[in-house]
């Protein structure tokens, strides 16, 4: 062999190159965790839900009390039934709530004036508005022809055409920023970081 040459060790082996799907048994319970609570985030989205169908009683839903509305609100009807909404305490009329071809039946307020809840017509939609901006913040999937809001505005019945009276309750605020009212948001925010770091620690430990 020429003075150039150099002799390899006996003993080298080529180098094996790193894999990018190698985990721990930890991650991948947390991978599992995380699934979970995923998906009882997603299960538990809607603000609304439903808790039982009572049946008929009598004229149907006029069997049913419920509180009246807040009397500094006062509800109006105006061309196209576009319905309007004007407080006495804030002085002002806020947007309306429906579109113009549009009209909203059995309107409801909740007992905070928060909110106002009412029956689209010709959809019969349940749909949930902020009292005080107009924005439309959920639709109750059900369809009804009268809604209203029961007790402190945390539950609600709806008639639909069988009269019946189907009850739902509220898990969470309506609002974009409800969902962190969920244990299930801060669960599902713990586990993906968690996994996030044990996927940083296996690829420099494995």
């Amino acid at each position: 062999m020429g003075e150039g040459a150099r002799e390899q060790p006996a003993n080298s082996t080529p180098a094996t190159p790193r894999r990018w799907f190698r985990f721990s048994l930890r991650t991948l319970v947390i991978f599992v965790l995380l699934v979970g609570s995923g998906m009882g985030l997603w299960w538990k989205w809607e603000p609304w839900v439903p808790v039982g169908v009572a049946p008929a009683i009598g004229d149907g839903f006029k069997s049913f009390v419920f509180d009246a509305p807040r009397e500094d609100y006062l509800i109006e009807t105006g061309k196209l039934g576009k319905l309007r909404v004007a407080t006495r305490y804030l002085n002002r009329l806020i947007p309306s709530v429906a579109d113009p071809v549009t009209s909203v039946m059995s309107p409801s307020f909740s007992s905070d004036g928060t909110r106002l809840l009412g029956v689209k017509y010709g959809t019969f939609r349940v749909t949930c508005w902020d009292a005080r901006t107009g924005r439309e913040l959920c639709e109750i999937p059900v369809l009804a022809y009268q809604v209203a809001f029961e007790g402190d505005g945390d539950h609600l019945v709806a008639q639909p055409a069988d009269c019946s009276a189907s009850r739902w309750i509220r898990i969470r605020p309506e609002w974009w920023w409800g969902v962190a009212w969920l244990p299930e948001f801060w669960l599902t925010a713990v586990f993906a970081v968690a996994f996030a770091w044990s996927v940083l620690r296996d690829r420099k430990t494995i």
